[in-house]
């Protein structure tokens, strides 16, 4: 596959955007600050023809308010994607919050390569020339990896942080802002951690203590840093004796393949039973959970069914469970069922209850009955 641009006889122009923007801002910012962005780009690629263009234009073009243009141009100012410069007199706060006077500024497109060969290379600027005084280091300790927006780029060629990104999407149940990206990968490289740990402290921190921030995740990975939580395997087991009930859900759910969604309400209520009531071990569960090989749609539903027949029937571990297969095997091997007596079997029965004595007086007295019956007529 390839992908070609066709050759026009006639040029209409072109609006050349920047591929930071594309492949790093644009996926996840909301549809309508792209379409603001983008147009809002084009007219200032017409030098002093775009003058006469405004906010309100914007908004006519787009089908939007001005109200939602503002708001966009809001968002990308706090990506630095933009700047406001605003006109004298109008940059207060209650100016921005007056409606249509409020866009009374202009707006300055960011060069993203600038912006980010500035943050690539700003460690490694020194003092240059012979007169320049000895580097002498500094008294406070040096500052810790900092992700930059180029590692972000970066991080979406690699498979793994790829997938990663798409979970902790899913989990946060929105999508992560270039920032957070940077803070992810920032975790990753300083504490030299592998990318399933932060997605364990993201599950934690929505799961356990229903908390959708990323700073209170990057606390979460620091506490488990000052407890030596440095790999799946240790804090597997960190997490198994704080509490089995936030791992029993995320080994269900991957036995079952759900790997990118929580439990709901539901279904989390049903696993809780599995524990609390039928005070069933991890073994159990997981044994139930392998008998969903016998139906194309597995659910935690299907699965408290199983767990449920065997409360019921008092199977309570590994061992009575096999033993109760045993037994039902045996108990299946059952004697032939008697055969079902037809009518004439009935009539042939009934027969036996009669003498040839009985059954000659009882053939003459309907024939007496018949003639009787003859002779009236």
């Amino acid at each position: 596959m390839a992908f070609y641009i066709e050759n026009l006889p006639v040029d209409l122009g072109d609006t050349s955007v920047e591929n930071i923007y594309l492949d790093l801002y644009m996926p996840t910012a909301p549809g309508d600050f792209v379409k603001v962005y983008l147009l809002g780009y084009r007219y200032a690629q017409l030098g002093e023809e775009a003058k006469k263009f405004s906010h309100q234009n914007l908004a006519n073009n787009l089908n939007m308010s001005v109200k939602e243009v503002l708001a966009a141009w809001d968002y990308w100012e706090e990506r630095n994607v933009i700047q406001k410069k605003w006109h004298s007199g109008s940059g207060t706060s209650s100016d921005r919050e007056s409606g249509p006077a409020s866009s009374s500024f202009d707006v300055v497109f960011t060069s993203l390569k600038q912006l980010h060969l500035e943050e690539l290379h700003y460690a490694e600027k020194k003092p240059s020339g012979s007169s320049a005084a000895p580097y002498t280091p500094p008294e406070e300790p040096e500052p810790v990896y900092a992700a930059s927006p180029t590692d972000v780029i970066a991080a979406t060629r690699d498979p793994a942080l790829r997938d990663l990104f798409s979970e902790l999407n899913k989990i946060m149940q929105r999508p992560l802002v270039p920032n957070e990206h940077m803070e992810v990968i920032q975790w990753i490289q300083h504490y030299n951690i592998e990318p399933e740990i932060v997605r364990q402290a993201f599950l934690y921190a929505v799961e356990q203590r229903e908390v959708r921030s990323v700073r209170y995740v990057g606390g979460i990975i620091r506490n488990w840093q000052d407890q030596g939580l440095r790999d799946p395997k240790a804090l597997a087991q960190h997490l198994d004796r704080q509490g089995d009930r936030y791992r029993m859900y995320d080994q269900v759910f991957r036995e079952l393949g759900f790997f990118n969604r929580m439990p709901t309400q539901a279904e989390a209520k049903l696993m809780d039973q599995w524990l609390d009531q039928y005070h069933f071990n991890m073994e159990m569960i997981l044994k139930a959970c392998s008998y969903t090989i016998q139906t194309s749609r597995p659910s935690i539903k299907y699965i408290h069914g199983i767990l449920s027949r065997w409360y019921q029937e008092g199977i309570k571990d590994i061992k009575s469970l096999e033993a109760h297969e045993s037994l039902k095997a045996t108990s299946g091997k059952t004697a032939p069922k008697e055969p079902k007596k037809t009518q004439f079997h009935l009539s042939d029965s009934r027969g036996k209850d009669y003498s040839n004595e009985d059954l000659e007086e009882i053939l003459l007295g309907r024939k007496r009955y018949q003639k009787t019956r003859e002779d009236s007529e």
